[in-house]
């Protein structure tokens, strides 16, 4: 009889013993399928450009904006866009509507830019240069600053970081600026002082 009871309590430690382990597999599996136990990031790419250059046209078919860079990589899951140095060309008509126009310039380099999903709205980031050439081809002002926002479709930008703007009479220094390209003017927000070159 005794041997007969140690035999049927071993048989029940090994009945225990791998309902054990079956439960600890199937809970590894439950885990692995719901992704608990690696967890994804869903910040990724799903399609990348290099040496690319898109034009946008007013409702008269007249160039209205062109970007172009080194390389973008899009984000699938908020539509966003990083490019590597990146070059905005913003047109602005001069001129009646009814006759011929001449077209101004505002030229937008940076090291890096980030657009959002609808594509009206950048960050310029790091070093932006900011060049307005009129219809001759001069450079009016060359604009210094870093860290701008562009709104693209109301041709506007800004930033609060430091700026230096670079004219034929002189420089002037600020902290900070807005810029309404339709208009072309520049607004300096604080600290504005200037060194200017009398004419002779």
């Amino acid at each position: 009889m005794a041997v007969s009871v140690g035999g049927h309590k071993r048989y029940i430690s090994m009945v225990v013993v791998l309902v054990l382990a079956l439960l600890s597999w199937w809970f590894q599996r439950q885990e692995s399928a719901t992704g608990v136990e690696q967890p994804r990031d869903s910040h990724v790419v799903d399609y990348s450009m290099r040496d690319f250059e898109v034009m946008a046209m007013d409702e008269q078919g007249r160039p209205r904006h062109r970007l172009r860079a080194v390389s973008m990589q899009h984000y699938m899951d908020d539509g966003s866009s990083i490019l590597e140095q990146p070059e905005l060309l913003l047109y602005q008509p001069v001129g009646q509507p009814a006759g011929p126009q001449a077209v101004e310039r505002w030229q937008l380099r940076a090291e890096q830019a980030h657009i959002e999903s609808n594509g009206a709205e950048a960050l310029l980031k790091g070093a932006v240069q900011v060049q307005h050439i009129d219809e001759k081809e001069t450079v009016m002002q060359e604009l210094l600053t870093r860290d701008l926002r562009v709104y693209v479709d109301q041709q506007r930008a800004e930033s609060g970081a430091a700026v230096e703007i670079r004219e034929r009479h002189g420089v002037t220094r600020a902290q900070g600026l807005k810029i309404d390209i339709k208009a072309g003017q520049i607004e300096l927000l604080a600290a504005v002082r200037g060194e200017y070159v009398r004419e002779r």
